[in-house]
C-alpha cells in the first residue's frame, strides 16, 4: 500500500498545523467530516491519500486472502484494508490483517497491535516505504508479525519479534522465494506453511 505523507511545515500564518490524533480521526469519520474515508488514512498525524493499486497488486492481495482463508484459523479472522490503531498519530490501513477473535468483537473499536497476529502489505512501487518507515512504525507499535509481498523481487519478506526504542526494528527477518513456503505462526503456534507461489501472481510470460 502506498501513501504520500508530506512533513508538517509552517503555514502561511507562521504557525505549524496541529496533528490529528487517532481519536479525532475516528470521530471525524463517525460524523462524516471526511467525505470518503476509504481513500485516506492517518499517518504522522496527517490525513494522507492512499494510492491506487495496479493489477498485480490486486491479484497478490486476493491470493494472500485466499491462502490465509484456506488455513481455517480458529480464533482469528481476516480483515482487508481495515484501520489499525497503531499509535496516537498513526492509523494505517494494511492490505491484510489477521485479527484475534470475531468480527463482532470490534464493532465499537478498531484493533490495536495487541489484537493483531499478522499484518501484510503488498509492495511494488512502495517497496522502499514498506521496508523502511512502515516497517519501523509497525515494529515501534508492537506488531508481532509483518509480511511484505515484494512484487519486484517475487519474494515474501517476513518480520517477527519487534524491538521498540529509539531505533525500532525486527529481530527476525527472513526472505522466501519461488519453491519455498512461508511459515505462518500466530501467538507462537504454527498454523500452516504457505507456498510462495500461492501468495504471488504468476511471473509474466517471456
Amino acid at each position: 500500500m502506498s501513501t504520500a505523507s508530506p512533513s508538517l511545515s509552517p503555514s502561511a500564518r507562521g504557525g505549524r498545523p496541529l496533528p490529528i490524533t487517532a481519536e479525532t480521526y475516528f470521530r471525524m469519520i463517525e460524523i462524516g467530516a471526511i467525505p470518503d474515508a476509504r481513500h485516506v488514512e492517518l499517518w504522522e498525524g496527517q490525513l494522507v491519500e492512499k494510492m491506487g493499486k495496479n493489477q498485480p497488486h490486486i491479484v497478490a492481495q486476493g491470493l494472500c486472502m485466499d491462502a490465509l482463508t484456506a488455513t481455517r484459523m480458529i480464533g482469528w479472522h481476516i480483515v482487508v484494508e481495515g484501520s489499525l490503531r497503531l499509535s496516537l498519530l498513526h492509523v494505517p490501513e494494511p492490505d491484510l490483517m489477521v485479527i484475534r477473535g470475531a468480527r463482532n468483537d470490534y464493532t465499537n473499536r478498531p484493533p490495536t497491535p495487541a489484537d493483531v497476529g499478522l499484518v501484510v502489505e503488498v509492495a511494488d512501487s512502495s517497496v522502499p516505504k514498506d521496508l523502511g518507515r512502515m516497517r519501523s512504525a509497525y515494529a515501534a507499535g508492537g506488531v508481532w508479525n509483518y509480511w511484505v509481498l515484494n512484487l519486484r523481487t517475487r519474494r515474501v519478506e517476513t518480520h517477527a519479534e519487534p524491538l521498540g526504542g529509539d531505533s525500532p526494528a525486527y529481530l527476525q527477518i527472513r526472505s522466501y522465494g519461488p519453491g519455498e513456503s512461508v511459515p505462518l505462526d500466530l501467538d507462537g503456534q504454527p498454523i500452516a506453511e504457505l507456498p510462495v507461489s500461492s501468495l504471488l501472481p504468476a511471473a509474466p510470460a517471456g
